[in-house]
């Protein structure tokens, strides 16, 4: 019997896919996103995604965010996830072959599988890009909460 995929495995390969220094422009990425503060925000819902990466681009920014499922219940129980679109201009699903299913999702929506036996990802499709307005109280709000509370200075000796 396989041993049993974590969340933290996916999360792991997520982020090793979008920190590797090749690619350019390069991306940011941070692990459990919110939309905004945990505290204060009178009749705002809070959102938690599991991964958001950022391309650091001025001109052409993109904004992709990832909800890790790693069981069929898991999957079934999520209502929220319809919600996280609103903060990101691409959105996917990542989890082991059979938890979801394509026709399980709206065609914007990607899918991505993790293959514990290989500990890869695959793309089953990709997600299409929706043009969100940056501006907005929801992606400004998830900006502020990863300039606040997530961007670590770093200072360089010179």
């Amino acid at each position: 019997m396989p041993a049993k995929v974590t969340a933290a495995q996916i999360l792991k390969k997520l982020e090793a896919l979008h920190t590797d220094p090749s690619i350019k422009p390069p991306w940011a990425f941070y692990s459990e996103v919110k939309n905004g503060p945990s505290w204060g925000q009178k009749g705002s819902k809070l959102y938690i995604m599991d991964a958001v990466s950022i391309k650091k681009s001025w001109s052409r920014p993109c904004i992709e965010g990832y909800e890790i499922k790693v069981s069929r219940s898991d999957f079934l129980r999520d209502k929220k996830w319809h919600n996280y679109q609103a903060y990101c201009n691409k959105f996917s699903f990542v989890c082991p072959p059979g938890v979801i299913e394509l026709d399980e999702l709206p065609g914007d929506v990607g899918l991505i599988y993790y293959s514990p036996e290989h500990d890869t990802l695959f793309t089953k499709r990709r997600a299409m890009y929706r043009k969100i307005d940056m501006q907005s109280k929801e992606v400004l709000g998830m900006l502020m909460y990863l300039a606040m509370y997530r961007a670590g200075a770093r200072r360089e000796n010179r």
